[in-house]
């Protein structure tokens, strides 16, 4: 039996894309996906900083010699037969997926292991700003995104419209690898800021 290995350089929103499409999946004899709230900030501070996160390794799917069980991605509804399955990198492609890619909330956990759901945001004036480090200009917001305190009698930040995403300069990550939405959200914000600036 002959083995042969080979990088490739694969884009990001390429393989989420497979992902999402049930061609990238994962064999069964992993472990589930437990990256809690902090590390997946982490993740993207360091993926919007354009620096690398680590390869990640894939197994051509099919053939005599290959019979792993698989199973879909995290937030993936489509069940088929895959053409890869990843044995390296699924922390990493997970949180990727579910907090940039995927428009449902995602659902981990807090450092004390308490059941969260989120999306995920960038502050644009933070992260325009260079004394401030990337990772607090990324916010983890509640399910109905709002952020609230006095024991949820009071509202800090309200981001459950667009148009409250605007005039808090806040960006909602699970459209990033989406380009004809980010394009149009961009459009509407530079039309939102004109307006607000006169």
């Amino acid at each position: 039996m002959s083995s042969s290995f080979h990088s490739n350089d694969i884009s990001v929103s390429d393989i989420l894309n497979s992902i999402s499409k049930a061609d990238v999946q994962l064999p069964d004899f992993q472990r589930g996906w437990v990256w809690d709230n902090y590390r997946i900030k982490e993740l993207i501070a360091i993926i919007s900083n354009s620096h690398p996160v680590g390869a990640v390794m894939f197994l051509e799917y099919g053939g005599d010699n290959i019979r792993f069980k698989y199973r879909i991605f995290k937030g993936v509804d489509l069940v088929t037969r895959p053409d890869k399955l990843v044995l390296d990198g699924q922390q990493r492609l997970t949180s990727i997926f579910c907090a940039m890619f995927s428009k449902n909330v995602v659902e981990t956990i807090t450092e004390k292991k308490v059941k969260i759901k989120r999306f995920y945001y960038l502050n644009i004036k933070d992260c325009l700003n260079p004394q401030i480090d990337r990772v607090d200009a990324i916010l983890s917001i509640p399910e109905e995104r709002k952020l609230k305190s006095n024991f949820g009698k009071t509202v800090d930040l309200d981001l459950s419209t667009r148009e409250k995403e605007f005039e808090n300069h806040m960006f909602l990550l699970n459209i990033v690898y989406d380009l004809m939405a980010c394009v149009m959200w961009q459009n509407d914000y530079q039309k939102n800021s004109m307006l607000g600036s006169r």
